[in-house]
């Protein structure tokens, strides 16, 4: 399914103007309840990688011939729109994703209020003062949305 090259070793893709994608199967999740070795994510089900909106359309059908059939964009709109390119680069996407037949679900971890320039520097400098206890409370709250 997944194809990797010698620039990136698994579980990294090399897919041209799509930064850092990688499988992120074989991760544990959950401790078996028999005592057993943890349950781990399957590997070539889930990939994780930047913003696809500028990648060519050539770096798209890599993404599908990669078994990758469905894109969720976690970001905020305010995230999206200010990638760089907005609604014209989110069109040419488009395009390139329905040519191969891939789906993209918009599904924003946060609203547009949460990460304003403003929130995600008193976030940043609430981790600074009060350390890693800040950072992990914020994480399992967003990971219980």
């Amino acid at each position: 399914m997944a194809t990797t090259t010698d620039t990136f070793p698994p579980p990294f893709l090399t897919i041209p103007g799509v930064n850092n994608v990688r499988d992120i199967g074989g991760y544990p999740v959950v401790q078996s309840a028999d005592g057993g070795p943890p349950r781990v994510v399957r590997r070539n089900v889930i990939f994780r990688g930047g913003d696809p909106g500028r990648a060519p359309a050539e770096s798209v059908r890599k993404l599908h011939e990669a078994g990758i059939a469905t894109v969720f964009d976690l970001r905020s709109k305010d995230g999206v729109m200010g990638s760089g390119g907005g609604e014209p680069v989110l069109q040419a996407f488009s395009k390139n994703r329905a040519e191969v037949g891939m789906e993209r679900i918009w599904a924003p971890v946060l609203d547009d209020e949460k990460t304003s320039p403003q929130k995600v520097a008193d976030r940043l400098i609430a981790y600074m003062q009060e350390g890693i206890d800040v950072w992990r409370s914020n994480f399992c709250r967003f990971a219980s949305l």
